[in-house]
């Protein structure tokens, strides 16, 4: 069955240094826009190439330098016009889609596409660095695609920034099942008290699994019906069990069954599962820039990269590669899914960007 991708727009009401704030932001991917484009029009006319995605991105930091005013919005809303550019520059000679314009500022209509830190809620939306914001939500909003990221500390990691703990079942009932256990030793051999205990521990390791399974059901569940697809790692589980230190933790975690149901709940629902290469440096590559921290530590629980200063939970970070990861392996006609976006803001009041001081692109 062929998947229907629909996209829904909403009415904010943002106050007016919300408005102002929005509007900079506006004028900074315009800027930023522009100001690569130039870039790659010069470089052009030079040697005859174009720069790449990841060289515009890893430029960003410099710009933000040389350029107060762009550090007031959202790193990855400025990558993304990055990623922007360079799709319109390569199809401008595959596809024969005119060479990119430069985006004017008379324009009566623009967009901005916000990724990182965004949830919704019943009557606002919560946007990074403007607080929440009113919003006229007439149907259920869904989040398209998320990236998943399994883990000891925490069960799973979303792209979007939802995050499972471990609920570390068999720690709970470790106390007991170990009483019970005990007392199992001691009983005498050849009556029958031995087959009255071992119902005792059978008893505390079905609660174990039953537990494991109602826990897993739901998580598994909760994602299918509120995303529309899920993307993993293929984790070389019987390989990681082998580390005496995390075994315990890792079998009690289960994740292969947790992945069994993930991927027939998907099957059931139609929904879209991705899983991609166990040996992807997700947790030691920067989701921004692609910077690669060869020395991160799994003690190290917080990612720090060094090229763009992206400071992010290293599970997050994770999830947002595999989340990358997984599109890229999505039909051509079907990677353009985003998370989060902010379409159609009206400029027809730039004024209120002069009005709080705010610089004007």
């Amino acid at each position: 069955m062929k998947k229907i991708k629909r996209a829904y727009k909403f009415r904010i009401t943002p106050t007016q240094e919300q408005l102002a704030m929005l509007l900079q932001w506006v004028g900074n991917t315009r800027f930023v826009y522009n100001l690569l484009l130039r870039k790659n029009m010069d470089q052009y006319k030079e040697d005859g190439t174009f720069i790449l995605a990841h060289q515009m991105t890893t430029s960003l930091p410099l710009l933000k330098e040389e350029y107060s005013f762009l550090k007031l919005s959202p790193s990855q809303s400025l990558q993304f016009v990055a990623r922007c550019l360079d799709k319109a520059l390569k199809d401008s000679f595959g596809k024969n889609k005119g060479f990119p314009r430069f985006k004017s500022k008379r324009k009566q209509r623009d967009s901005l596409t916000i990724f990182q830190a965004f949830s919704v809620e019943k009557q606002a939306i919560k946007v990074p660095k403007l607080g929440h914001i009113s919003l006229k939500k007439h149907r259920a909003i869904y989040v398209s695609l998320i990236g998943v990221d399994m883990g000891i500390k925490t069960f799973v990691a979303c792209s979007d920034g939802t995050v499972v703990a471990n609920p570390r079942i068999l720690t709970t009932y470790q106390e007991q099942l170990a009483f019970q256990q005990k007392l199992l030793s001691k009983k005498k051999i050849g009556s029958r008290n031995p087959e009255k205990q071992k119902k005792k521990v059978r008893k505390i390791y079905n609660k174990i699994t039953n537990t494991r399974k109602d826990f897993q059901h739901k998580v598994s569940h909760d994602m299918i019906t509120k995303y529309d697809g899920v993307m993993l790692e293929d984790l070389h589980i019987s390989g990681m069990i082998k580390n005496k230190k995390l075994a315990k933790h890792i079998a009690d975690a289960s994740w292969h069954e947790f992945v069994r149901m993930l991927e027939y709940k998907a099957q059931w629902q139609d929904k879209v599962y991705i899983t991609i290469g166990r040996f992807e440096p997700t947790s030691k590559t920067c989701s921004a820039c692609g910077w690669v921290d060869a020395e991160l530590c799994l003690s190290d629980r917080i990612f720090e990269c060094q090229i763009c200063s992206l400071v992010l939970d290293r599970d997050l970070n994770a999830a947002l590669n595999i989340r990358n990861k997984g599109l890229e392996k999505l039909p051509r006609d079907a990677r353009d899914v985003k998370l989060v976006e902010l379409v159609s803001l009206q400029t027809a009041k730039s004024v209120a960007g002069c009005e709080s001081g705010i610089k004007e692109c």
